[in-house]
Protein backbone atom coordinates (compact mmCIF):
# COMPACT_ATOMS: atom_id res chain seq x y z
CA UNK A 1 0.00 0.00 0.00
CA UNK A 2 1.37 3.24 -0.80
CA UNK A 3 -0.11 5.30 1.60
CA UNK A 4 1.30 6.74 4.82
CA UNK A 5 -1.86 5.92 6.62
CA UNK A 6 -2.77 2.70 6.78
CA UNK A 7 -6.42 2.32 5.62
CA UNK A 8 -8.75 -0.85 4.30
CA UNK A 9 -11.83 1.41 2.66
CA UNK A 10 -12.69 4.45 2.28
CA UNK A 11 -15.07 4.57 5.33
CA UNK A 12 -13.24 6.18 8.07
CA UNK A 13 -12.79 4.98 11.60
CA UNK A 14 -16.04 6.56 14.17
CA UNK A 15 -15.02 9.64 15.81
CA UNK A 16 -13.66 9.25 19.17
CA UNK A 17 -16.19 10.08 22.57
CA UNK A 18 -14.27 12.71 24.21
CA UNK A 19 -16.88 12.38 26.94
CA UNK A 20 -14.62 9.54 27.93
CA UNK A 21 -11.19 9.72 29.15
CA UNK A 22 -8.57 7.14 27.73
CA UNK A 23 -6.10 6.08 30.28
CA UNK A 24 -2.54 6.30 28.47
CA UNK A 25 -1.92 3.93 25.68
CA UNK A 26 2.12 4.60 25.23
CA UNK A 27 4.36 1.55 25.34
CA UNK A 28 5.36 0.70 29.20
CA UNK A 29 2.68 3.00 30.47
CA UNK A 30 0.84 0.99 33.07
CA UNK A 31 -2.47 -0.99 32.53
CA UNK A 32 -5.03 0.79 34.74
CA UNK A 33 -6.14 -1.53 37.75
CA UNK A 34 -9.39 -1.50 37.22
CA UNK A 35 -10.60 -4.81 34.93
CA UNK A 36 -9.21 -4.48 31.43
CA UNK A 37 -10.30 -7.04 29.10
CA UNK A 38 -7.25 -8.37 27.22
CA UNK A 39 -7.46 -9.89 23.87
CA UNK A 40 -5.10 -11.81 21.77
CA UNK A 41 -6.12 -12.07 18.15
CA UNK A 42 -4.33 -13.37 15.31
CA UNK A 43 -4.66 -13.40 11.64
CA UNK A 44 -5.05 -16.74 10.05
CA UNK A 45 -4.71 -17.68 6.41
CA UNK A 46 -4.68 -21.40 5.03
CA UNK A 47 -1.73 -23.39 5.06
CA UNK A 48 -1.64 -23.73 1.40
CA UNK A 49 -1.80 -19.75 0.85
CA UNK A 50 1.54 -19.19 0.18
CA UNK A 51 4.05 -16.47 1.43
CA UNK A 52 1.56 -13.56 2.05
CA UNK A 53 2.96 -11.40 4.54
CA UNK A 54 2.86 -7.94 3.28
CA UNK A 55 -1.20 -8.45 2.90
CA UNK A 56 -1.47 -9.31 6.28
CA UNK A 57 0.94 -7.03 7.87
CA UNK A 58 -1.45 -4.34 5.89
CA UNK A 59 -4.57 -6.07 7.22
CA UNK A 60 -2.93 -5.83 10.80
CA UNK A 61 -1.45 -2.41 10.62
CA UNK A 62 -5.22 -0.92 9.19
CA UNK A 63 -7.36 -2.83 11.72
CA UNK A 64 -4.77 -1.65 14.41
CA UNK A 65 -5.54 2.27 13.04
CA UNK A 66 -9.54 1.67 12.95
CA UNK A 67 -8.86 0.27 16.64
CA UNK A 68 -7.00 3.61 18.21
CA UNK A 69 -9.54 5.67 17.15
CA UNK A 70 -12.11 3.67 18.89
CA UNK A 71 -13.41 5.10 22.46
CA UNK A 72 -12.91 1.68 24.20
CA UNK A 73 -9.33 0.90 23.01
CA UNK A 74 -6.81 1.56 26.06
CA UNK A 75 -3.73 0.24 24.70
CA UNK A 76 -1.65 -1.83 21.83
CA UNK A 77 0.60 -4.05 24.32
CA UNK A 78 2.21 -6.43 21.64
CA UNK A 79 1.95 -5.47 17.70
CA UNK A 80 0.78 -8.56 15.81
CA UNK A 81 2.44 -10.05 12.30
CA UNK A 82 1.58 -13.37 10.45
CA UNK A 83 2.88 -15.54 13.06
CA UNK A 84 2.38 -13.74 16.43
CA UNK A 85 -0.68 -12.51 17.88
CA UNK A 86 -1.93 -9.09 18.52
CA UNK A 87 -2.29 -8.44 22.51
CA UNK A 88 -4.56 -5.23 23.22
CA UNK A 89 -6.74 -4.12 25.85
CA UNK A 90 -9.76 -3.12 26.14
CA UNK A 91 -12.34 -1.10 28.54
CA UNK A 92 -15.23 -3.68 28.21
CA UNK A 93 -16.63 -6.62 26.16
CA UNK A 94 -18.90 -3.99 24.47
CA UNK A 95 -16.47 -1.87 23.58
CA UNK A 96 -14.90 -4.97 21.75
CA UNK A 97 -17.60 -6.04 20.47
CA UNK A 98 -18.09 -3.03 18.51
CA UNK A 99 -15.41 -2.93 16.98
CA UNK A 100 -15.27 -6.25 15.83
CA UNK A 101 -18.54 -5.05 14.20
CA UNK A 102 -17.34 -2.51 12.78
CA UNK A 103 -14.64 -3.86 11.45
CA UNK A 104 -16.25 -6.69 9.87
CA UNK A 105 -16.59 -4.89 6.13
CA UNK A 106 -13.03 -4.27 6.07
CA UNK A 107 -11.76 -7.54 6.52
CA UNK A 108 -14.66 -8.36 3.42
CA UNK A 109 -12.97 -6.03 1.97
CA UNK A 110 -9.76 -6.65 1.91
CA UNK A 111 -10.70 -10.13 1.33
CA UNK A 112 -12.00 -9.46 -2.05
CA UNK A 113 -9.39 -7.17 -3.20
CA UNK A 114 -6.40 -9.69 -2.42
CA UNK A 115 -8.72 -12.82 -2.98
CA UNK A 116 -7.26 -14.47 0.47
CA UNK A 117 -9.49 -16.20 2.57
CA UNK A 118 -8.58 -14.52 5.79
CA UNK A 119 -9.85 -15.44 9.51
CA UNK A 120 -9.80 -14.61 12.34
CA UNK A 121 -8.73 -16.08 15.80
CA UNK A 122 -9.40 -14.53 19.18
CA UNK A 123 -9.41 -15.09 23.24
CA UNK A 124 -10.46 -12.81 25.73
CA UNK A 125 -9.68 -12.34 29.10
CA UNK A 126 -9.99 -9.76 31.97
CA UNK A 127 -6.75 -8.45 33.81
CA UNK A 128 -7.25 -6.57 37.19
CA UNK A 129 -3.55 -5.91 38.36
CA UNK A 130 -2.34 -3.27 35.88
CA UNK A 131 0.28 -5.89 34.53
CA UNK A 132 0.93 -6.19 30.70
CA UNK A 133 0.41 -9.52 29.23
CA UNK A 134 3.02 -10.65 26.94
CA UNK A 135 2.88 -12.32 23.54
CA UNK A 136 3.58 -15.83 24.95
CA UNK A 137 0.58 -15.06 27.75
CA UNK A 138 -1.31 -14.64 24.31
CA UNK A 139 -0.25 -17.73 22.34
CA UNK A 140 -0.94 -19.84 25.67
CA UNK A 141 -4.34 -18.34 25.98
CA UNK A 142 -5.92 -18.58 22.43
CA UNK A 143 -4.03 -22.83 23.09
CA UNK A 144 -5.83 -22.94 26.04
CA UNK A 145 -9.31 -21.97 24.29
CA UNK A 146 -8.47 -24.46 21.44
CA UNK A 147 -7.79 -26.92 23.44
CA UNK A 148 -10.89 -26.74 26.39
CA UNK A 149 -13.25 -24.40 24.35
CA UNK A 150 -14.21 -21.39 26.80
CA UNK A 151 -13.22 -20.85 30.07
CA UNK A 152 -12.62 -17.71 32.34
CA UNK A 153 -9.00 -18.47 31.75
CA UNK A 154 -9.66 -17.76 27.80
CA UNK A 155 -13.00 -16.81 26.07
CA UNK A 156 -14.98 -15.51 23.40
CA UNK A 157 -16.90 -12.23 22.33
CA UNK A 158 -20.26 -15.16 21.98
CA UNK A 159 -19.29 -16.74 25.32
CA UNK A 160 -18.24 -13.86 27.56
CA UNK A 161 -17.16 -14.02 30.91
CA UNK A 162 -17.89 -10.96 33.51
CA UNK A 163 -15.47 -9.45 34.99
CA UNK A 164 -14.05 -10.60 38.33
CA UNK A 165 -15.02 -14.17 37.26
CA UNK A 166 -11.10 -14.72 36.70
CA UNK A 167 -8.43 -13.36 36.00
CA UNK A 168 -4.72 -13.71 35.01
Amino acid sequence: MSSSTPTLSAVAPPAADLSRPRPAAAAGSPVPPVPVLAQAHAILLPADAGEHGAEVAELAAALRARAAGHPGHVAVVEAGDAGTPEVSLWRSLADLRDFAYRSRDDLLAWRRRTGLPVATERALWWIGDGRRPSASEARARLADLREHGPTPRAFTLRSPVPPGSARG
